[in-house]
């Protein structure tokens, strides 16, 4: 019977049956439940679970993901990483203790357009589909809550992400830096989030909303912390991972790290490619309200660009490309989708906004960058709509991007393939080993076979010599009663006392029976040999039914060392038709058992 976790409470889940359904005896929360075919699986999934249950939601997305590397089928853990995504922690509930969700995470886009949770609803059965559709009918109902109240909070142009309280419920020096940065900032004209103040007030169960506006409303982040464990607690990490995605995503945002009384270097690895202030050297705040200044002064430049240029041809398309390639620079990819579909609208024939919107889907700020596409260009109806209505110059270009990638992926898809290839040639490996082990056993067998056969030897040659033992004992046996009856005979009448002659007559005819009945007791003692025969020749049987398996272990190895020579020789046969085949997918997300397959 196989032993899985709650994910609500984390009490043991009993399971019996394979419907993908199980009760919690605990919390009495129906849930959801993985492939329960591979015991490592099954820790996994429990290791993973503890992580979300303790809201370090990247670290359980990591091992979800571990888990569909080697089970892409498995319902349970493309939902699984749904919820860490929208940070779903599950509370109870203290008038019904119903385990109820709550996010910590919200996300833009809604919970039934998120990949993941289709791929959970492909790959579930009825009863596991009906369960995560409720699921995600209270998560969407709740996310849309949370960012109605997200949408009417006003803009923070600056986040001071920190460590509230230590271990012992204390506050720490961070905080104390942090509402002193708080002011400062405040003083200078910002709008500033900073949880201590900007919360105060809020129920606890409320939080997410606010800290979501804000996180997406700020151009700026500063993460602060005096130990290296204060920047890597679960919510200080919650936050600036979140900014930090928003950042990868192309958002126009800048994250900030300021440390003190400890070494740079402990700082987490995510912030190695961004420049960190030391708060304790002298002139640490007014080197830092410089630089934010600085940062926002060249996003009024641009603005103030844009306005004017819009000024001079308002609603031309001009200026509408020209505020498109603005935000395409900034990382608005949003913004500048709008754009271009205004461009459009007026210019459906714009070759340069073809190429924008192509920037858009691959989010490339610049054009060059979409080279660095993972997938083809060729794959959108704007990239033909950008060949048709720009020069042939362009043109070339757009033709040289998309070789560049198909390069890329033609690369990457050859290096999967050789990773199987590799995969396979170490499994044919692994079962030589095992032929070598098998013939090794059977050589063992026969030797031992050989060796039952002489012992058999020896003890038929003891069980004639026993015989002919036998024979001579016999022998001797009668001669000494014949003798023994002559001199009683003699005795008998010899002597001048004839009572005396009668009675050592007797005596002798006694002695001769005594002694033959000896003799025969030494000749007639029994050969013991025949269970030590029947325990080799038992023995024999078995080493024979040994060696049988033996052979029919090795020949069904060999069968799959065959199958996978062959499957080795068709995968190089076909290996152009296959990098076809996957040549214009997201070389990103091509897996080795995508290729198997």
């Amino acid at each position: 019977m196989a032993i899985l976790k709650c994910k609500m409470c984390s009490g043991t889940l009993d399971i019996s049956d394979n419907s993908g359904i199980a009760v919690c005896q605990y919390c009495g929360t129906k849930q959801t439940i993985p492939h329960l075919d591979d015991e490592k699986r099954i820790q996994m999934f429990d290791r993973a679970n503890h992580f979300r249950r303790n809201h370090e939601y990247d670290k359980a997305m990591d091992i979800f993901e571990q888990i569909l590397a080697e089970d892409s089928t498995d319902a349970e853990a493309f939902w699984s990483i749904v919820l860490c995504r929208f940070g779903i922690d599950y509370v109870e509930d203290p008038k019904t203790h119903r385990r109820l969700p709550t996010i910590n995470r919200i996300q833009s886009r809604s919970i039934f357009a998120d990949d993941d949770y289709k791929q959970a609803l492909n790959n579930a059965n009825l009863a596991q589909k009906t369960v995560y559709e409720q699921e995600a009918e209270e998560i969407n109902r709740i996310q849309k809550e949370y960012l109605k109240i997200s949408n009417e909070e006003d803009p923070f142009d600056i986040f001071i992400c920190y460590k509230e309280t230590d271990d012992t419920g204390k506050r720490t020096q961070d905080s104390v830096i942090a509402n002193d940065l708080y002011y400062q900032l405040v003083n200078e004209g910002y709008k500033v989030f900073f949880s201590k103040i900007t919360l105060e007030g809020k129920l606890g169960s409320a939080y997410e909303p606010y800290i979501f506006s804000a996180l997406n409303s700020a151009r700026i982040m500063i993460v602060l912390g005096t130990k290296p464990e204060y920047f890597k607690a679960v919510w200080v990490k919650n936050e600036w991972a979140r900014f930090l995605s928003m950042m990868k995503d192309g958002a126009n945002k800048t994250l900030i790290p300021a440390y003190r009384d400890m070494d740079p270097y402990d700082l987490p690895e995510d912030f190695a490619y961004l420049q960190a202030l030391d708060m304790g050297k002298i002139g640490f705040v007014q080197d830092l309200i410089r630089g934010i200044k600085k940062i926002f002064s060249l996003k009024e430049e641009k603005k103030e660009v844009v306005v004017e240029t819009v000024q001079t041809d308002s609603g031309s398309v001009d200026a509408l490309l020209k505020r498109s390639y603005i935000c395409l620079e900034d990382g608005d990819f949003s913004k500048a989708s709008e754009l271009l579909e205004r461009v459009l609208n007026i210019d459906p024939q714009n070759g340069s906004a073809y190429i924008a919107k192509l920037m858009v889907t691959h989010k490339a700020r610049t054009e060059a960058g979409l080279a660095d596409a993972t997938f083809p260009l060729s794959k959108s109806a704007d990239y033909r709509h950008a060949l048709d209505f720009n020069g042939n110059d362009v043109a070339a270009r757009l033709e040289r991007y998309e070789s560049q990638i198909l390069e890329k992926n033609s690369q990457h898809i050859g290096n999967v393939i050789d990773e199987l290839i590799s995969k396979i040639e170490n499994e044919i490996i692994s079962i030589r080993g095992q032929i070598r082990h098998a013939n090794s056993a059977i050589e063992q067998a026969d030797k031992d076979y050989e060796y039952e056969d002489s012992w058999q030897n020896r003890l038929l040659e003891e069980k004639k010599a026993s015989s002919k033992r036998g024979c001579i004992f016999g022998l001797l046996g009668l001669g000494f009663l014949a003798i023994m009856l002559i001199f009683s005979f003699r005795s008998c009448g010899l002597g001048p006392d004839e009572q005396i002659s009668v009675g050592r007559g007797f005596v002798q005819l006694i002695i001769g029976f005594i002694g033959c009945g000896v003799i025969a007791t030494f000749s007639g003692k029994a050969w013991d040999g025949e269970k030590a025969v029947q325990a080799s020749k038992d023995k024999q049987k078995q080493l024979e039914d040994l060696k049988v398996s033996k052979r029919n272990e090795i020949q069904n190895l060999e069968v799959q060392i065959k199958k996978l020579e062959l499957k080795i020789e068709r995968i190089k046969k076909d290996r152009e038709k296959i990098v076809s085949d996957l040549l214009k997918e997201d070389r990103s997300k091509i897996t080795v058992s995508e290729v198997d397959s």
